[in-house]
């Protein structure tokens, strides 16, 4: 296998080959419920979305015969689903393994841009579906206090503002992919209510104390329209 893949692709050394073949092989384990050497049992358990080691992240298998000659077996349809299931977790900024500065600094553009298509897709809605102004940008609430201690109240993802009746409507859009498994769906549940020690990074949390802040600063929207202290805010 590594003289094919050295004869085709001249330009990536043996070292790589073996690299590669290491990180694509299924790991043998004494039992179905001990972790091979270096790994955990979070590593093992099946409830367990996208774990390092599961045979959708490793779709060779690796035999020895009686002769001692290695063999590497795998199916081709799934090898595209490893293919397709890997470009999903990169493309989604969910990939866990990012030991390359590369990697890691390719993960964070990916997150960082994650939620602007949802965004986008509701700002147009409402230019189109409705009457109201809408903000073109997201608006960090420091950057309307001018104090950088604000930056703890995040962004207003999109301000949404009905100039006739007065109101404010500053909307959540937050880019969420379904849960897979029970283990999963608690840590949404954990991510948006604070459970488990985490109440400080809550995701409705921070929307009340955003909403708050608001209320409390009116006269600090007077960029967006002329008399701020006479509209209400909905969030």
């Amino acid at each position: 296998a590594v003289t094919m893949v050295l004869k085709k692709y001249p330009e990536i050394t043996e070292s790589q080959v073996h690299q590669i073949i290491q990180f694509l092989t299924l790991l043998e384990r004494l039992s179905i419920g001990k972790p091979p050497e270096g790994y955990g049992s979070q590593d093992i358990f099946p409830w367990r979305f996208n774990r390092p080691i599961s045979y959708l992240r490793r779709p060779l298998v690796n035999y020895k015969d009686e002769k001692g000659d290695d063999y590497l077996y795998y199916g081709y349809r799934h090898l595209v689903s490893y293919l397709d299931h890997l470009f999903y977790l990169i493309y989604n900024g969910k990939l866990p393994e990012r030991k390359s500065q590369k990697m890691r600094d390719y993960m964070g553009a990916i997150l960082g841009e994650k939620g602007t298509p949802f965004r986008n897709e509701a700002k147009n809605w409402f230019r189109k579906n409705s009457k109201l102004e809408v903000i073109e940008h997201e608006i960090p609430i420091y950057k309307l206090s001018g104090n950088e201690k604000d930056r703890e109240f995040g962004d207003i993802d999109l301000l949404v503002i009905d100039t006739v009746n007065k109101v404010f409507y500053p909307i959540e859009c937050k880019h969420k992919s379904g849960a897979r498994n029970i283990l999963e769906m608690k840590r949404e549940m954990d991510d948006f209510f604070g459970r488990d020690g985490k109440t400080k990074d809550a995701k409705l949390l921070k929307h009340e104390k955003r909403d708050a802040w608001i209320k409390n600063n009116l006269p600090l929207m007077k960029s967006f329209v002329n008399d701020p202290e006479s509209y209400r805010v909905r969030s």
